[in-house]
């Protein structure tokens, strides 16, 4: 027994040991010090053996720059110090440094807005600015505008920078191409901006509807009127049928194209293709892709049974623009509260007092038993089967926040927001 505690003695003593030269060595490393055996070198050598001798201190000029890379280029370094951004934001902010003004600018692009003149006039700056941001070049001086080298840097990151080109980049017909070719919608943002030459031209114009459809309403009046262009642009978004001409909005095959990418397209097209004759196939179709352009159909469509119920089984809300003869049939309710519970507040006064509807409706969602008969809110098992699928409605959307949840959990570890 004394031998075993002798041993535990011995281990704990050279554990204090340790912990002893750990701590010391931490101390001299946060301090910025080293001790220095068989003599000082460097900058202290008047100092006594084995006394510690402090690091040289940058001038104030190599602070304010950042470390360059073998290519030439400022390193962005340690952004995750929040001290080193800061003071290269001040520094670029006072003009003290290009580098630091490049790195302010390659963290954040519109840091170009807070620059001094020098600066923004520095081609290197604000190529850095607008590669981060393409809408930074509202900031950079008329010059830079109208370099091309810059604008197309620029609309490569966001083609809504064209508008802030020069008047001569945007007739450049090379630079509106590189626009409308950038994702998104800055597609048309880009073709609106550009020279009328170009908004004539069919090439550019083809090229921007491809991409964005909407971009048919930059174009002009001739093109709009152009088939091809035009069939173009609603198959890529049915409502740019909008912007067609009167003629082609009266054009069987162009607004077919249009209701099938989007039903909603039928409130664009001719009275004569919503009516009930020439219009059944174009307005069946609508309903089909959306129950709502049920809306824009004919009273006689409204009104017709196989359009109305292709319309519910698409959007139980279509029953409110059913004719009132349809609202009374129980088939069509039926479909439309399956679809959707609270299309019982448009069913007729009669089939709100029916026990099988309400309750297909109240299995959607509890709440719409405000628009069944008074009736049927005073009936107990109605009121039961309304706490149950509030209870179901509960449990699911706390077992959706959940799974939201666990999805964003290794993102938010990862960011340290736990």
């Amino acid at each position: 027994m004394a031998q075993k505690t002798r041993k535990y003695n011995k281990r704990t003593t050279l554990r204090k040991r340790q912990s002893k030269r750990n701590f010391r060595k931490n101390k001299s490393k946060r301090n910025g010090r080293k001790t220095i055996k068989g003599g000082v070198k460097g900058v202290n050598s008047g100092e006594k053996e084995g006394a510690p001798f402090a690091k040289p201190l940058k001038t104030a000029a190599a602070a304010a720059a950042p470390r360059r890379r073998r290519d030439g280029k400022p390193r962005l370094g340690r952004l995750g110090t929040l001290g080193t951004l800061i003071e290269a934001r001040r520094a670029a902010w006072e003009g003290r440094s290009v580098d630091s003004a490049i790195l302010a600018c390659r963290v954040n692009g519109m840091e170009l807005a807070n620059l001094t003149e020098e600066m923004k006039n520095n081609k290197e700056v604000v190529l850095a600015a607008v590669q981060k941001n393409g809408m930074a070049l509202t900031f950079a001086p008329d010059a830079l505008r109208a370099d091309r080298e810059v604008v197309l840097a620029a609309i490569n990151q966001n083609g809504k920078a064209i508008a802030y080109a020069s008047g001569a980049l945007r007739a450049d017909r090379e630079v509106v191409l590189a626009a409308i070719n950038q994702d998104g919608y800055a597609l048309g943002y880009a073709l609106g901006y550009a020279s009328d030459a170009l908004c004539a031209d069919r090439e550019v114009v083809l090229a921007a509807v491809q991409n964005k459809g909407m971009a048919l309403t930059f174009a002009s009046k001739m093109l709009k009127a152009d088939r091809e262009v035009v069939l173009f642009a609603v198959q890529n978004n049915g409502l740019a049928l909008k912007f067609a001409s009167k003629v082609l909005q009266d054009d069987h095959e162009v607004v077919m194209e249009a209701v099938k990418n989007n039903g909603l397209a039928l409130e664009f097209a001719s009275k004569v293709l919503r009516d009930d004759r020439l219009g059944f196939a174009v307005v069946m179709e609508a309903v089909k892709n959306n129950g709502l352009a049920l809306k824009f159909a004919s009273k006689v469509l409204q009104d017709d049974r196989e359009v109305v119920m292709e319309a519910v089984k698409n959007n139980g809300l279509a029953l409110t623009f059913a004719s009132v003869e349809l609202k009374a049939d129980r088939d069509v309710v039926l479909f439309a509260v399956r679809n959707n519970g609270w299309a019982l507040e448009f069913a007729s006064d009669e089939l709100k007092a029916d026990r099988n509807i309400v309750r297909l409706a109240i299995r959607r969602d509890g709440n719409t038993i405000e628009y069944a008969s008074g009736e049927l809110q005073d009936d107990d098992s109605i009121m039961r089967s309304v706490q149950k699928s509030n209870d179901r409605r509960e449990r699911r959307m706390n077992t959706q926040e959940n799974a939201r949840a666990s999805e964003n959990l290794p993102e938010i570890m990862a960011n340290n927001q736990y």
